[in-house]
């Protein structure tokens, strides 16, 4: 859609240019509706058309507006408005979607009622994920795009619907096996989790760096240190090894690989998440003592360990400090004198009783 022509159908749905029209109880033609999301009130554009319920098969319903249908060789959901005397009302053709600022929040492209593809943008208007479902083929596409590139395609093929495929710079000249990385540590255990990924090359390019943002990561090719820059053939495969063993005072979630190459101005990113703590569910309930340093350690760390966990550290003296542990929970040990405490971990599924010494 042209832009220019995007903005003046907003203008005109806030100017109240755009009658909303009913018939029988049921929208029919233009509509403008307003929705409270992440970026305020999205004001959307499109047109509404009624059909009869009959002419869908009718596989499951949800709710009282969505149900799940046989079409065209795939089973969608078809979310429509009514019914009334057996007619429906649904999204037809193309919906545009605007935030309070005027910037394009979402495009749409209904069938009567199914949705078929869908784009989102971000707060300046830049694409950043592109869904289609090919109906035909019974095939759902995923497109998740990262500074005007193409970061990920994935897709769910139909012989498999458990298991989702995912390329990553799949339109670049260098792509990726693996994107986004998770990384699973126990400070206790002191074992780095180390994973290998691997970078090939559809031209002849070169690559003249490869870092991490937060360096929490070490990097090498195996086990031998990167040497630049990385002359890389026609085909030819580099394989990186990462590993990642952080300790509990520089405990860092997220990093960003960037990887620097002659084929584009805009690098190359591999997202690592990194999960680590002191307690798990797997230690929680054998593990009897702890001791941990207010300068080598700096935090106990604890991750949720079910839908609600709480943790509580009680002193000798009766004193105690109460923790409701959303996300990681990072305690500062320095809030605490050095000593024994009692550490109190409780969840829906799990929990356990340690004795916590806190040292210098």
């Amino acid at each position: 859609m042209n832009r220019l022509f995007a903005i003046l159908i907003l203008f005109t749905a806030i100017n109240g240019h755009t009658q909303n029209k009913s018939l029988n109880g049921l929208r029919v033609g233009e509509w403008t509706l307003k929705e409270d999301f992440g970026r305020g009130i999205i004001t959307e554009t499109g047109e509404y058309k009624i059909v009869s319920l009959n002419k869908y098969d009718i596989i499951r319903k949800f709710d009282e507006t969505t149900f799940k249908v046989k079409y065209k060789g795939s089973e969608p959901l078809l979310f429509f408005y009514g019914p009334r005397q057996g007619n429906i009302s649904v999204k037809d053709g193309e919906w545009t979607g605007f935030d309070s600022k005027g910037i394009l929040y979402r495009l749409e492209n209904w069938e009567e009622g199914i949705l078929r593809w869908r784009k989102e943008f971000d707060s300046k208007g830049n694409l950043k994920e592109y869904n289609i479902d090919d109906l035909e083929n019974d095939t759902s596409f995923y497109y998740t795009y990262v500074d005007g590139q193409l970061f990920k395609k994935a897709w769910y093929p139909p012989e498999d619907k458990n298991n989702q495929t995912e390329v990553f710079y799949p339109e670049n000249d260098l792509s990726i096996s693996d994107g986004e990385l998770l990384f699973r540590t126990n400070f206790l255990e002191k074992k780095p989790d180390t994973q290998v990924i691997s970078l090939t090359s559809k031209m002849p390019l070169q690559i003249s760096s490869i870092v991490t943002k937060q360096g929490s990561l070490s990097i090498t090719n195996d086990n031998k240190k990167l040497s630049f820059p990385l002359m890389l053939s026609s085909g030819q495969r580099l394989r990186l090894k990462l590993t990642s063993q952080p300790a509990s005072s520089n405990y860092i979630e997220n990093d960003t690989i960037f990887v620097i190459s002659s084929d584009t101005k805009t690098p190359y990113k591999i997202y690592c998440y990194s999960f680590a703590s002191h307690i798990t569910v797997k230690n929680v309930e054998i593990l009897k003592k702890l001791e941990l340093s207010r300068t080598k350690d700096r935090y106990l760390i604890i991750p949720p360990l079910g839908t609600v966990t709480d943790a509580t550290i009680k002193a000798p003296s009766g004193g105690y400090r109460f923790y409701n542990v959303e996300g990681i929970t990072r305690i500062d040990l320095m809030d605490y004198t050095p000593g024994k405490y009692t550490l109190d971990v409780s969840s829906c599924n799990t929990g356990g009783i340690i004795a916590l010494t806190i040292t210098e």
